[in-house]
Parts: C-alpha cells; sequence; structure tokens
C-alpha cells in the first residue's frame, strides 16, 4: 500500500517514490528518468542482501543523497509592490535528501540473529564516510532497522518482528519532514536560454 501523495516507480531493482502531481507527460513507469525534486524516497530491493551487496547499496544512497542535497524549487509567492500585490517566483534551495531504503526478501552473511545482523550493518555504515539509510528491512528474517541521525559511530534504531510494518512506519512518517514543491528549472539551465 502506498500513500496517496506518492507514486511508486520501478526500475529493476531500484523503486522511487515520487510526488505524482509534479511527474509530466513524459514521465512513465518504465524506467524512467526523475528530477530528484520529486523524489520523497528510493527503495534498492535485494533476493538475497550480502555483506558486499549491503556496501554496494550504501555508496549508491550516498550518491543519490549528495543529488538530493541541493534540489532547487521555485515556489509562487504574494509581493505587494507599488501598493499593488502581484505573484513572484521564490527560489531557495532544498537541503534535505529523498529518504533511503534496502528491502531484501532474505539475507547471507548477515548473521544468525537480529543482534548480529544490527552490528553488521553498524560495521558497514562506520566504514563509510557519513554512510546513511533510513532503514534495510530483511523480510524472510523480519528484521527492520536503520540509522539514527547525527550519531557518530552509527546508532541503530528498529526491532525484529512486524519488519514490513516498520518500514511502512519510516517511510509514511519520513515524508513529513520536507514539502515538495515545484522544480526551478532555470536552476538547471543555461541563463541565455530564458
Amino acid at each position: 500500500m502506498v500513500p496517496r501523495r506518492m507514486m511508486v516507480v520501478a526500475n529493476g531493482a531500484k523503486r522511487t517514490l515520487i510526488e505524482p502531481r509534479y511527474r509530466s507527460g513524459f514521465m512513465s513507469t518504465r524506467p524512467s528518468i526523475f528530477p530528484v525534486e520529486i523524489v520523497f524516497a528510493t527503495l534498492e530491493v535485494k533476493s538475497v542482501l550480502t555483506k558486499e551487496e549491503l556496501r554496494r547499496s550504501l555508496e549508491a544512497i550516498m550518491q543519490i543523497r549528495a543529488v538530493g542535497s541541493k534540489k532547487q524549487y521555485a515556489m509562487p509567492v504574494a509581493v505587494e509592490k507599488d501598493g499593488k500585490r502581484k505573484t513572484a517566483l521564490a527560489k531557495f534551495v532544498q537541503a534535505v535528501p529523498p529518504r533511503s531504503y534496502i528491502v531484501a526478501f532474505s539475507q547471507k552473511g548477515l548473521g544468525p540473529t537480529y543482534e548480529h545482523f544490527c552490528n553488521n550493518l553498524r560495521t558497514c555504515l562506520d566504514e563509510g564516510s557519513g554512510s546513511f539509510v533510513h532503514g534495510v528491512c530483511v523480510l524472510e528474517s523480519d528484521w527492520f532497522a536503520g540509522r539514527v541521525a547525527y550519531k557518530t559511530p552509527a546508532e541503530l534504531h528498529g526491532r525484529e518482528g512486524n519488519a514490513l510494518l516498520s518500514l511502512y512506519a519510516s517511510i509514511l512518517k519520513g515524508q513529513m519532514n520536507f514539502e515538495v514543491h515545484s522544480m526551478d528549472l532555470d536552476a538547471y539551465l543555461p541563463p541565455e536560454w530564458g
């Protein structure tokens, strides 16, 4: 079940949650390119999550977080000029990157217990400089864990049991952290394009 405010778009093993009202006509549910300004979250889906797959996923997440920390928006605002109200565009950059999740059907080599899994996840998060993931869900084991923000070394939140519900709750709560506005296309185009 996906919140009404979001739309899931598949691209191989990656899933992207986007704001549908800003979805342009050229976008479809086939593999597509989406401006980071309309992405709420990315979900990387794995059949079997290994330590190496986890490391690769964390690297990919950090690349998306880097791009997503520079979202360019333009929002209409009312201004008063010469005693008259007019509409102008307020342009701004939002530094909150999309949320990132890894969902696996099973795991191999991350441990026989939830504690072992969390220790391996912490180790992988601490290996990369500033690696971050909002949640890792292993369905077969019923495990969910995510990194607590701004804590070094890595601290985790989560639980054993109700992993899918925990993932869903994290996605729903996470979308409250930022608003999506119209993309400022001028920020990406050369000035001579007007």
